[in-house]
C-alpha cells in the first residue's frame, strides 16, 4: 500500500462526494485517517486514505 502525499490527501479533499446519499465533504489532510462527513454535519466515518482515494477514483460514493 502506498503512503499519500500530504498534497495528495488536500487534492482529495476538493474532490465533490456523497455520503450515504447526502452531498459532503473530505476533511483532515493532516490526519491520520480522512473524515468523511455530510454538509450539514450529521453524520461523518473516517476512513483510511487508501480507500478514500479508491472511491474518489470510481464514482465518489460513500456508504457508512
Amino acid at each position: 500500500m502506498t503512503r499519500l502525499t500530504l498534497d495528495q490527501r488536500r487534492q482529495l479533499c476538493q474532490v465533490r462526494v456523497t455520503l450515504n446519499g447526502q452531498p459532503a465533504k473530505i476533511s483532515g489532510a493532516q490526519n491520520e485517517y480522512a473524515t468523511v462527513s455530510t454538509l450539514g454535519g450529521t453524520t461523518q466515518y473516517q476512513w483510511a486514505w487508501s480507500t478514500v482515494e479508491y472511491v474518489c477514483s470510481r464514482d465518489g460514493r460513500f456508504h457508512g
